[in-house]
């Protein structure tokens, strides 16, 4: 959420989903997730010959110093098949490639669907606290207006009004649709209804 609140148009969510009920991915590996943070992640190549990020175990440990000689893809992929294969069969976490995300704190033991909630949950009350910041400060700025002469009051609520309707552009899911989502403050306002 706050890559969106960032500018982000969207986000990649595949640690999120590893955790899930539904994932493919093993226990280990889902526990491996579950109990990291942000400082147990290390970028490697150790496992594939491909830069990814994943958590950091014993194996990423003993060749990072050695990841400027190792092959590339899909050589380095191959020869380390056989160790990963064994680790897997012995639930072995030192020895599997633990992909994961850069916040692996934020992962959750959930059913898919029940991610996907929260997740549409959670953006739902950051754009309402969003648009109750946008409402206060918007506030402010007409009672700042009411001490000034009417000219005045009439230029600084059309910058208002301005300002509310460049918004509705730009994010127009997040906009004033109907009269029941305008905020009170505006719709006492004489002017909300010319300005419809």
């Amino acid at each position: 959420m706050a890559a969106v609140c960032l500018g982000a148009k969207g986000v990649q969510l595949g640690t999120a989903f590893l955790t899930c009920a539904e994932s493919g991915a093993q226990d280990v590996h889902k526990q491996a997730v579950l109990h990291a943070n942000e400082n147990d992640t290390t970028l490697t190549r150790s496992f594939s010959g491909k830069w990814a990020r994943g958590i950091h175990n014993r194996f990423t440990e003993v060749m990072q110093k050695h990841e400027a000689g190792l092959p590339e893809f899909p050589v380095q992929n191959t020869l380390t098949q056989d160790i990963r294969k064994v680790s897997s069969a012995n639930e072995n976490p030192d020895y599997l490639s633990l992909w994961s995300g850069q916040s692996p704190r934020l992962a959750r033991s959930l059913s898919a669907e029940s991610l996907i909630k929260a997740i549409l949950s959670e953006a739902e009350e950051i754009k309402r606290t969003q648009w109750r910041k946008r409402e206060n400060r918007w506030k402010e700025e007409l009672q700042a207006l009411s001490g000034l002469g009417s000219f005045s009051i009439w230029i600084g609520f059309v910058q208002l009004i301005l300002r509310y309707t460049s918004l509705m552009f730009q994010k127009p899911s997040l906009a004033f649709r109907n009269e029941t989502t305008v905020p009170k403050w505006l719709k006492s306002c004489k002017a909300h209804s010319f300005c419809r």
